[in-house]
Formats: C-alpha cells, structure tokens, sequence
C-alpha cells in the first residue's frame, strides 16, 4: 500500500468514526425520548426491555472507552479521535441491538405492537443521518481494488447471514406443524431468505458504486481547485 493510499484510508476512516460519533449520540438521545414517551403513556417494563437494554449498552461503551483510553476531561485532538473510533463502534453495536431486537419483537409479540413502532425512528433517523452525510462527504469509497475487493466478500457475508436469519424469522414457525416437519416451510425460509438477500445486496452494492462515483467527483473537483485557493481554506 502506497503512502498516498494509507493516509487517505486514515483520513476516511478518522471522517467516518466522526460520523458514527453523533450517530452514537443520537441514537442515545432518541432512545431516552422514545423511552421517556413510553413510560409516560403507560407502558410496562416488560415492553420497555429493548429500550433500557440500549441505553445500557450505550452508557457502559461510552465508561468503558473513556476509562481505558484514560478520555475524560481531555481536550487534545488525538485523544478525541480514539474516542470517536470509540463511540462508533458501540453505535454500531446499538444499531444491530435495536434493529434484531425490533424485528423479533414485531414478529414475537405482536399483541404489543404499538409499543415497539417507536424503535422504528431510534434507529432509522441515525442511520439517513450517517448514510447521506458520508455520501455527501464521499467517504464511501472503495480506494483500491484490493480493498473493494474485500468489501463486496464482507458485505456478500453479513447479507448471508442477515438472509438466514430473516428466513428463519418468516417461515420458521411453518417449518413444524401439527408435530410434524414441513418440507413446505423449508421452501419458505430458503425462498424469504433469498428474496430479502438479493434485494438487500444489491440497493448495497447500488449505493456503494454511487458513493465510490461521489468521492471521485470530489476529489477531482478538489485537484482542479487553485492551489491559492485551497490553502485560503
């Protein structure tokens, strides 16, 4: 890997974990509302698990990477990155929370779905949120064959396992009945499944093409700047 390529995948990866930062805070913030309604209108805790869960995992992640990355208090640059980097990943790891727990919830417990709609916004107003600016901003972005590459195997993985899970989910319970094995739901768990993974890897890869065409525009519009005017800034 070139130097050219290294500081850029730097320079991306310090942008993006900025952006996961306030997805992380957001997430934290909608949660509380949303948790904060709930309780207000009367809902049981047994309904309200998901949400104090999230917030748990949010406020421990934040001690944690704050405590053994010595961050509180400290104002240097360095340091607020690592606690970025940081927050990032818990938000990733509120994300998926909110999104399996959601989706199982809805399918599990449906006589309480009204309780479970607000979950809807807690996750997909951080995520618009992250998505369009990371666009705008260009950073998705392959940079390398190599490492686009690896990108479409990681993505094909996780959407494998998202597929799976998601059949399961859809046609599971028609897989037994009256006691007995159903070749039927078997048909439906593969058939949701493949569905749900087609369609998801493709708008995936659909978006990762238009973002890798986005930060090239950028970057050629940044080169044919003026040097005067690029150091003005």
């Amino acid at each position: 890997m070139s130097k050219t390529v290294q500081i850029q995948d730097e320079r991306l990866a310090r942008q993006q974990n900025a952006l996961g930062a306030v997805g992380y805070w957001m997430v934290m913030a909608l949660q509380a509302v949303a948790l904060a309604v709930k309780l207000l209108l009367g809902a049981g805790l047994r309904v309200c698990v998901l949400d104090l869960a999230v917030l748990a995992v949010g406020a421990v992640g934040m001690v944690l990477v704050r405590t053994r990355n010595g961050l509180w208090g400290q104002k240097d640059e360095a340091l607020r990155e690592i606690d970025q980097a940081g927050l990032a990943k818990v938000f990733m790891v509120q994300f998926f929370l909110i999104l399996i727990g959601e989706f199982l919830l809805f399918f599990l417990d449906d006589a309480n779905l009204i309780w479970y709609l607000p979950y809807l916004p807690v996750w997909i107003i951080p995520a618009l949120y992250v998505m369009i600016r990371g666009y705008r901003s260009g950073l998705y972005t392959y940079g390398t064959k190599k490492a686009e590459t690896h990108s479409k195997r990681q993505l094909l993985w996780r959407t494998a396992l998202g597929a799976l899970f998601f059949g399961i989910v859809m046609g599971g319970p028609d897989c037994f009945r009256d006691g007995a094995f159903q070749l039927t739901g078997l048909w439906k768990v593969l058939g949701m499944g493949l569905c749900w993974g087609v369609l998801f890897y493709g708008m995936m890869l659909l978006f990762l093409k238009l973002g890798d065409k986005k930060a090239d525009q950028l970057v050629a519009a940044e080169d044919a700047r003026p040097e005067g005017e690029n150091d003005e800034e």
